[in-house]
């Protein structure tokens, strides 16, 4: 009797009491749907998920600026690097000038110095060899030739072209009494720059921040003593 109560029962609501415990899946679909898919406007059928245009201008506003950070670094590390290899270049074609002049001393007994024309450029002479410090262009050139003049003109570069001499301080240094010996102390500057960065009293590059990452400026000065053995001309 009893179960012909509970059976009558289940046959009017249609399913038995574990079936009525369970969600309709009319009530289950909204919630999965917006856990996988996040909220849903149930009026649109369209997902209410992603970035406000506010936001995006944010994220790519901070993208931007991290990006210029990398690439003023990456610049600036280049720079460093470039300036450090020009710097020893420069240092071996000063070695080398004074090597050459050392020969050139060796193979001579003339040592003078002209005075500078108007430009400032001048003529100096180291053994039998005539050196020419053309002010204007910054160049230092050398040629087996009597006269001044010439060497200019008939000189070989004794440096890269990529490289300017800013600056030959040539001093005659006279022998002691009773000696023949004589020297001329000699002072180059070297490097690659533009001219308007560099103190040429200090012969230091006057770059800092953002022109030190635009402009490459590198400058060395080196001094030598080329003496020879002979009578003062």
């Amino acid at each position: 009797m009893l179960n012909m109560s509970i059976n009558s029962k289940q046959q009017a609501n249609g399913f038995t009491p574990f079936e009525k415990s369970r969600p309709k899946v009319a009530e289950v679909y909204p919630v999965v749907n917006e856990f996988y898919y996040g909220a849903t406007d149930h009026r649109s059928g369209l997902s209410q998920t992603g970035f406000t245009l506010i936001e995006l201008l944010l994220a790519m506003t901070f993208f931007s600026f991290m990006l210029i950070f990398i690439a003023a670094g990456f610049i600036q590390i280049n720079r460093i690097y470039q300036s450090a290899v020009v710097t020893k270049n420069a240092q071996n074609t000063t070695r080398a000038i004074f090597e050459q002049m050392s020969r050139d001393a060796k193979d001579g007994s003339t040592l003078f110095v002209q005075a500078p024309d108007a430009s400032g450029s001048f003529c100096f002479g180291v053994g039998d060899v005539l050196y020419y410090f053309d002010k204007t262009a910054r160049t230092l050139h050398r040629a087996l030739v009597h006269d001044c003049s010439l060497v200019r003109t008939n000189g070989a570069l004794v440096h890269e072209q990529s490289l300017k001499v800013y600056g030959v301080q040539v001093n005659q240094v006279k022998a002691v009494a009773g000696g023949a010996n004589r020297s001329l102390q000699i002072t180059i500057t070297l490097g690659v720059a533009n001219e308007s960065l560099i103190d040429l009293a200090s012969t230091r590059c006057q770059v800092t921040g953002v022109t030190a990452a635009i402009h490459l400026c590198s400058v060395i000065q080196m001094s030598t003593a080329i003496t020879t053995r002979g009578e003062e001309s």
